[in-house]
C-alpha cells in the first residue's frame, strides 16, 4: 500500500471500530486495530503466516495478498462483512416506529429484522431465524 493508502487504511479501521466496539471494548483482538501500530502488526502477522506477502524495498511496506490466497481472503472478509450486516439489521429494524397493538414493540423489531433479513438473501446465507436470533442477540 502507497503512503496514503495505508493511512485510508488506518483511517478506516479506526472508523469502523468505533462503531463496533461500543459493545466489544473489551475485544483484544479489536484493541490491537486501534492505531496504526496494531494494524502494522497484524499485516506482519499475515504476512508472517503466507497469505500474503511484504514488499520493502520503497519507502514504506506494501502488502499483497499471494496467488492461491484470495478465496481464503475472501473467505475471512465475507465473516467479516456478515458481522457488519447483522448489527446494520439491528439497528435499522429498532428505528421501526409503527404501532401495531397485536404485538409489543420488541416482537415488531423482530419482525422488522426478519424482513430486512430478506432483502439480501441471494448475497448472503443466514441461519435460520431462532440461530439469526441467538447470534444477534449475542452479539450486542
Amino acid at each position: 500500500m502507497g503512503h496514503r493508502r495505508l493511512q485510508y487504511a488506518h483511517r478506516e479501521t479506526r472508523f469502523r471500530l468505533c462503531s463496533t466496539t461500543r459493545t466489544r471494548a473489551n475485544c483484544p483482538t479489536l484493541k490491537l486495530l486501534r492505531d496504526e501500530a496494531g494494524i502494522n502488526e497484524t499485516l506482519d502477522s499475515l504476512a508472517r503466516g503466507g497469505g500474503v506477502s511484504r514488499y520493502d524495498g520503497g519507502t514504506e511496506p506494501v502488502f499483497k495478498i499471494e496467488p492461491g490466497q484470495h478465496t481464503v481472503a475472501a473467505f475471512y472478509r465475507n465473516s467479516a462483512i456478515h458481522w457488519f450486516v447483522n448489527r446494520a439489521i439491528l439497528e435499522v429494524s429498532l428505528l421501526d416506529d409503527r404501532q401495531d397493538a397485536a404485538s409489543g414493540p420488541l416482537e415488531q423489531a423482530w419482525e422488522q429484522a426478519f424482513a430486512l433479513r430478506d432483502l439480501p438473501k441471494f448475497e448472503f446465507f443466514f441461519s435460520e431465524k431462532q440461530a439469526f436470533r441467538e447470534l444477534v442477540v449475542q452479539s450486542s
